[in-house]
Parts: structure tokens; sequence; C-alpha cells
């Protein structure tokens, strides 16, 4: 049935012919050396997202030095078509701060660190 619009005239609802777009679901997949602190931080972040499409699946890992192996081995049991795969570590607590970063970046890895004391601030 017809409706009137704003100014009184008549008007017809038009039909949808076509499909809204398929939301993209992106799977992040996170390692981390942090026991309590970054944990609660990417806990923080996924209350933030909820219902945004993302899914993140967290992963503690010990020594800092296995993260990236631990999120390549991760990344390929997952299945999700491409999940991102992360390593996330306190920077204070490692002495192979610069090797970690590079082994990340030659394997396509992100990295995210909180500085000293961020737990103060």
């Amino acid at each position: 049935m017809p409706k009137d619009n704003r100014n009184g005239n008549r008007t017809r609802r038009q039909s949808r012919t076509g499909r809204l777009p398929q939301r993209t679901s992106k799977h992040i997949i996170i390692v981390t050396d942090g026991r309590e602190t970054a944990i609660n931080y990417i806990n923080g972040l996924k209350k933030t997202i909820t219902g945004s499409g993302i899914r993140i699946t967290i992963k503690q890992e010990n020594p800092p030095e296995n993260l990236v192996k631990e999120v390549l081995r991760l990344k390929n049991l997952s299945a999700a078509s491409e999940p991102e795969p992360w390593v996330f570590f306190d920077r204070d607590d490692v002495p192979k701060f610069d090797d970690i970063i590079k082994e990340a970046e030659e394997n396509g890895v992100n990295t995210a660190w909180s500085n000293p004391c961020v737990e103060i601030w």
C-alpha cells in the first residue's frame, strides 16, 4: 500500500533487489608472554570490539623467544582463511627484544609491546 511522504505525496516502497554485503569476519591471534597485565589489556580490547565481526584468540607463552613460533603454529592450525598473527610482550622483561622484532618482521607477524612501567601509568 502506498504511503505518504513528508510532502503528503504518495510514494511506493521500493523492494530490495540486492543483498546486503556480508560482514567479513576477521580473526586475530595474539600470543603474549604476559601473565596478568597483557591478558587484561587484550580482554579489554575484546570487550570493546564485541559485535564488530572481529574474533580474538589469546594464548600465553613463555619464554618470550617462542612467541613468534607459537603464533605461526596457531595460524597454521586456524580454520579461518587468513588469521592475523600478533605477538604482544613486555619490553622490560625481554632480553632479546630486537631479535624477536626481526623474527616477527621476517615471518609477517605483527608486534606490540608495553614499555617499561606502563602498568604504573
